[in-house]
């Protein structure tokens, strides 16, 4: 046979030669911090309704992405996404407090009449 990748053992049967595989890249690995970063983020999206635990994951959120980046750890799009997201999670929260002392201000000035 004159294919490259066949071989004849002793028993005239023919088997193929395993082809070499994919090398591992030294691309960097995402970075725990960079993880939980974006879950913190993504968790002070969605409670936001509890102001109290979401400015706490959003604040955590942000510091982590942001030492993620600074170290030069992997995961540096997911360290950004925790970053947006803390941030997003932060104004939401706020906007919602903001919201929240408004009506009850309002309330308040018309039970007084």
């Amino acid at each position: 046979m004159d294919n490259n990748n066949m071989y004849e053992d002793n028993n005239n049967t023919y088997s193929y030669e395993q082809q070499g595989g994919y090398e591992v890249s030294d691309a960097k690995k995402n970075s725990g911090l960079a993880i939980a970063s974006m879950v913190c983020g993504i968790l002070s999206i969605v409670l936001c309704c509890l102001w109290y635990v979401s400015i706490i994951l959003a604040i955590v959120a942000v510091v982590l992405g942001i030492v993620n980046n600074v170290k030069g750890m992997g995961g540096k799009g997911m360290a950004i996404a925790g970053i947006v997201t803390g941030a997003v999670g932060i104004v939401l929260t706020v906007a919602l407090l903001g919201l929240a002392a408004i009506g009850l201000a309002t309330t308040e000035m018309y039970d007084a009449l």
